[in-house]
């Protein structure tokens, strides 16, 4: 059975860490020997994204990509395209022509849907008329959060038979390794700068005067830092020159073995997001034995109720919940974490999310 991942994008591709779940994905069906698989795209570095096994297909613009999938579609057995877009309803409907036995599953990016949210009302008849085309063209769509599986389930009950719960991140057994000390480490990972994210609450906790709390504590930031979180943290070191050896920055990661030991030696993981849908690296940062703090936004709450995550409300509520944390893991025992690392490989594996799609096809 041949699987062809279409994605039409010139740019992200050389996000290695970034697309992992396309890997990842790749990885668990091909322990599934009838499966083969192709990659198409616009990007010549798509090859960076490796498996073994795996055919790429570089087309030099829109059209020749679209001609070879017209006339290559008969030997597609399942289209897996990425996001609900104009591009892959168009080219859904492309594959759907020409291939009377089609499989279309679409994994999507939940901030792209959050466009169509709201296209329940008279002034958004065209997108609500596009969307329903496109759902009754796929048969699967694979959300990234279950309060917006919940969504859709009740807003589309035509189509809720189509509608899975798919997460764009799950912990990876083989990068496992034995954590012999935890260090006094705070951890925030992703895009820092981008306004949703809301780090610079970190920023003026530390910039607060009475921070001695933290005074045998380091934080790390990985992956991606804006040029204006770098300004803000520039600012905050000038104003206090003793953070420096306090503040750890790890730039892009582009293999989640590197990403595992640095959340192997960290205590602490903080979300500071003023909104978010599925946090990507939370799986990772339970499984590697964190304790969770997070702004309480409703999402997180209901994905990951209190045993899981510490909540926190503002500034004046994150320092005294950091606190707290702090010296209650300065009380345990790395054993105190393993409960937390059982749940992440009992839920949270590529392998228990993506047979539910298995069994569709």
């Amino acid at each position: 059975m041949k699987i062809v991942t279409l994605l039409p994008l010139y740019n992200h591709i050389d996000r290695k860490f970034y697309w992992k779940d396309i890997i990842q994905i790749w990885e668990t069906f091909k322990k599934v020997k009838w499966f083969n698989f192709s990659f198409w795209s616009l990007n010549k570095q798509a090859k960076r994204l490796s498996v073994e096994g795996t055919q790429y297909e570089w087309s030099k613009n829109i059209i020749s990509l679209l001609w070879k999938l017209i006339t290559k579609s008969k030997e597609i057995d399942i289209l897996h395209l990425y996001w609900i877009k104009r591009d892959t309803l168009f080219i859904s409907i492309i594959y759907k022509f020409f291939n009377k036995t089609w499989f279309i599953y679409v994994k999507s990016d939940s901030s792209l849907l959050r466009n169509w949210i709201d296209t329940r009302t008279s002034l958004n008849i065209i997108p609500n008329i596009i969307l329903r085309i496109f759902l009754k063209n796929i048969n699967v769509l694979g959300l990234e959060d279950k309060t917006l599986l919940k969504y859709f389930k009740n807003r589309f009950p035509k189509f809720q038979n189509k509608f899975m719960f798919l997460p764009c991140w799950a912990v990876e057994l083989e990068n496992d390794e034995l954590i012999l000390k935890k260090e006094n480490i705070i951890t925030l990972c992703w895009r820092f700068g981008a306004k949703e994210k809301n780090f610079e609450i970190i920023i003026d906790m530390l910039l607060e005067e009475n921070n001695d709390f933290l005074k045998n504590w380091n934080i790390q930031f990985i992956w991606e830092i804006h040029t204006n979180f770098q300004d803000k943290i520039n600012h905050l070191l000038k104003l206090k020159p003793e953070l420096k050896n306090k503040i750890i920055l790890h730039w892009f990661i582009y293999d989640k073995k590197d990403l595992y030991k640095l959340l192997n030696k960290s205590k602490i993981f903080i979300i500071t997001s003023l909104s978010e849908w599925e946090p990507n690296v939370q799986f990772d940062a339970m499984y590697c034995w964190n304790v969770m703090l997070s702004r309480d936004v409703w999402t997180i709450r209901q994905n990951y109720p209190e045993k899981f995550t510490i909540f926190f409300d503002d500034l004046w509520n994150l320092k005294s919940k950091l606190t707290n944390i702090i010296e209650k893991t300065n009380e345990m025992n790395i054993s105190d974490y393993q409960w937390i690392k059982d749940i992440c490989i009992k839920e949270f594996t590529w392998e228990k999310s993506l047979k539910p799609l298995l069994d569709k096809f």
